[in-house]
């Protein structure tokens, strides 16, 4: 029988050899073939998006070139200086005349051009004012009347070129003829997105006047989508091309000739393809990509000489089917010539792996059949051969396993928390996840190891004696239920744990497992409202004691006579009562936020009034901590839709904060600044004081927190207003935040997002007085 056995394996093992063998052969050859092929093609893509490159570069050289024309044109040399006739007479034309003159060139380049949507010339007065326009408006090309003429001062790209050509000309004096393109976007007039919609790149270019005097910016505008479509003019291929900017926007030519749209970044009508991706994530000035589907390479370009980083990518893909058609063709050979193999194989081994297998896919039912019954597992065991003795020593094996897995199983279904079972060394023997997360070990790493490695110096000492004593004497030291314990994680930082303790015997051995709670956040959270409440029960008694100590003065009439006296008693009086008054609305407020009622009326006001109207009511307190108040930044209206009392609070809180933490003889800087990007407008207060310590700083608005409690104490305060100004700011949908230096001070800073038309919107009546 073990011959037969044996001998049937060594045909069975002959057989998957052959098979093997031809299978190997046959996959060197395909691989082999595959790695060829791909590198042919890669050499060729290589080439052929260089080439492809160049045509957007060109599309790009052609609008510089058409700037460059129009500066040196007479038309446009008219507008800018008065120049001579031929016969050295001074051109008397009217200044209309000759930016006809020029309009009539740039209708001719928008005739020329499909893809230029506008033309103009922008002088650098009267606010960037427009000083010729012809623009495109479906089929008919317009040349703008005076009156409707723009001023452009705001505009991102007139701000950008006018700063770049202050830079050249402050460093290169007799420079600054560069043409530079602005960044994609929708084509705006007025500050909005004109309908319809279209996607447009502008190229600019500085002039000057006949003393090589900055005059204006000549400005040419063009259809990106057609802009980059131009560049397919003529090309016939059968595979893929991607065109992508530095912004993300990307036009695809597809393998049937179509172009699809232009996908602009900030409105993808379909989720981009991966190889957009690919090419942004990508540090290369060229690369290829080989996948599963497709060939690719791209080639990065620089589209414009003076700007190094203007460049677009452009990216060839083929089909890697298309490809490898005869890679393809020899691995499906060598795959039938495998299955023939296999089939001859199979007929010569089935009779033998019949017999073989048999004994193999018993032993297989039985195991399936009693991990699902979860019964006793029942193993043939009584054949002679291999998988007869196989099926006794796993029997044996499992019959001890299952037993014991089956006891530790119990005990741990009824724990619904952190659990670790010992045997009467400390040794240990079972460590559940909960346990894992606890201490941040996983289970094989602390299993057969003793326990007190789970426990900081001394407590690791006391606990082997405490074992060792009741392993002799049965006699109980400590509490076993619910008592505080210190643990040891993996990391070595030490936490609070509750932990209880039940005594087993298993096997005739005593087990002893543990039952452990982290209670860090539980003790924190004690912490935090203790020290609160000791802050507040400050804070109430120090005005309480000066209110009664003034009522004592008056009610014992000792400043019968001392009408100044008694004037200055009572104002120490009010100041306190008023102190009290501030520290209960806070508690309130804070109580308020605790439960989800804190609400606010928000209304359209000027945010510029409202801090100086908060600088203006804070001076006293500032006075009386020594420091000034100044302010910087913008003066004209700031419009928010905010509830005015609550974002005075906020300034209180955040100004008063600032005063006290100064030092003396200081300057609290309030300053206010708007983004028109975002469309967001930051009030910033900075003091010179200490600064936050590092550790306070990420629970610096949390509830019952403060920086430092004995600062707090000298200071004066309940450690409530960050968190309240935090929840207000959030409710007007804005943001706030800090930015410190210990030793250098603290900037605290809130965010609010600006209405959009300020000229139409009512002013709040906010004093300054």
């Amino acid at each position: 029988m073990q011959m037969q056995s044996l001998r049937a394996r060594i045909i069975l093992l002959t057989c998957l050899t052959v098979v093997s063998s031809a299978a190997v052969i046959g996959a060197f050859s395909y691989i082999r073939t595959v790695r060829n092929t791909l590198d042919i093609a890669v050499e060729g893509l290589n080439g052929e998006t260089r080439l492809m490159a160049l045509r957007f570069k060109n599309v790009h050289d052609q609008m510089k070139s058409d700037l460059l024309m129009v500066s040196v044109s007479p038309s446009f040399q008219a507008v800018v200086q008065r120049r001579l006739s031929n016969t050295g007479n001074i051109d008397h034309r009217p200044q209309t005349d000759r930016r006809e003159a020029l309009a009539s060139l740039f209708t001719a380049l928008l005739e020329t051009r499909p893809y230029y949507t506008q033309a103009r010339l922008i002088g650098l007065k009267d606010n960037g004012r427009e000083l010729v326009r012809v623009e495109r408006q479906g089929d008919v090309i317009i040349r703008t009347p005076k009156e409707n003429l723009q001023e452009k001062h705001a505009e991102p790209y007139f701000q950008e070129a006018t700063a770049h050509l202050d830079h050249e000309l402050n460093t290169s004096p007799h420079h600054g003829h560069k043409v530079s393109f602005s960044d994609v976007t929708y084509n705006r007039e007025n500050g909005k997105i004109s309908l319809p919609r279209i996607v447009t790149i502008r190229a600019v270019l500085p002039v000057f006047d006949e003393y090589h005097n900055p005059f204006g910016l000549i400005v040419m505008n063009a259809d990106y989508e057609k802009l980059l479509s131009h560049a397919f003019t003529g090309v016939i291929r059968n595979d893929s091309v991607f065109v992508v900017n530095n912004a993300g926007d990307y036009l695809k030519y597809e393998t049937d000739g179509t172009i699809a749209g232009l996908e602009f970044h900030d409105a993808y009508t379909i989720p981009p393809p991966a190889v957009v991706d690919t090419i942004l994530n990508s540090e290369a000035g060229e690369d290829s990509f080989i996948d599963d589907q497709n060939i690719s390479y791209f080639v990065r370009v620089n589209v414009n000489e003076d700007e190094p980083d203007e460049t677009l990518s452009v990216m060839l893909q083929i089909p890697r089917d298309m490809l490898l058609s005869g890679a393809l063709a020899i691995r499906r050979d060598g795959m039938m010539l495998t299955i023939a193999l296999l089939l001859v194989t199979l007929g010569a081994t089935s009779v033998l792996s019949r017999r073989l297998m048999a004994p193999l896919e018993q032993l297989t039912d039985k195991v399936t059949k009693s991990k699902e019954d979860n019964a006793r597992l029942e193993l043939p065991v009584g054949t002679a051969d291999e998988v007869g003795k196989l099926a006794r020593a796993f029997q044996a094996l499992t019959d001890s396993h299952v037993e014991n897995e089956s006891k530790l199983r119990s005990v741990i279904s009824n724990i619904g928390e952190g659990i670790v079972m010992i045997d009467e060394t400390g040794i240990i023997d079972s460590f559940n996840p909960a346990c894992g997360r606890i201490f941040g070990y996983a289970p094989e790493e602390v299993i057969g190891k003793n326990i007190s490695m789970l426990m900081p110096a001394p407590h690791r000492e006391k606990h082997d004696a405490y074992l060792k004593r009741y392993d002799s004497s049965g006699e109980k030291k400590i509490a076993w239920e619910g008592r505080r314990e210190t643990g040891l994680r993996r990391d070595g930082s030490e936490f609070p744990a509750e932990l209880t303790v039940t005594e087993l015997v298993l096997d005739g051995r005593r087990r002893f497992i543990g039952i452990l709670r982290d209670i860090t956040e539980q003790e924190a959270v004690d912490r935090a409202k203790t020290e609160f409440i000791s802050i507040v029960s400050h804070e109430l008694r120090t005005p309480l004691t000066s209110i009664k100590g003034a009522l004592g003065l008056l009610r014992g009439g000792a400043l019968k006579d001392k009408p100044g006296k008694t004037q200055e008693v009572l104002d120490i009086a009010y100041k306190n009562s008023e102190r009290l008054r501030r520290l209960i609305d806070d508690i309130l407020d804070m109580e308020r936020i605790g439960s989800g009622k804190m609400d606010i009326a928000p209304e359209p006001m000027d945010l510029a009034l409202l801090v100086r109207a908060s600088i203006q009511a804070n001076k006293g307190y500032a006075a009386e901590h020594g420091v000034s108040f100044i302010r910087s930044g913008a003066h004209e209206p700031v419009l928010v839709n905010g509830d005015g009392d609550r974002l005075m609070q906020v300034m209180a809180n955040l100004l008063s904060n600032a005063a006290k933490f100064s030092e003396k003889g200081g300057e609290i800087r309030i300053s206010l600044s708007q983004d028109t990007q975002k469309g967001t407008v930051r009030v910033s207060v900075k003091d010179n004081g200490c600064g936050i310590p590092e550790a306070a700083q990420a629970t610096i608005f949390d509830r019952f927190t403060q920086a430092d409690s004995s600062s707090q104490r000298k200071k004066g305060g309940s450690g409530l207003g960050l968190g309240i100004a935090k929840k207000i700011v959030e409710l007007h949908g804005g943001t706030i935040g800090f930015v410190t230096q210990e030793k250098r001070g603290t900037t605290f800073f809130f965010e609010l997002e600006m209405l959009a038309d300020a000229k139409t919107r009512p002013l709040d009546v906010y004093s300054c007085d």
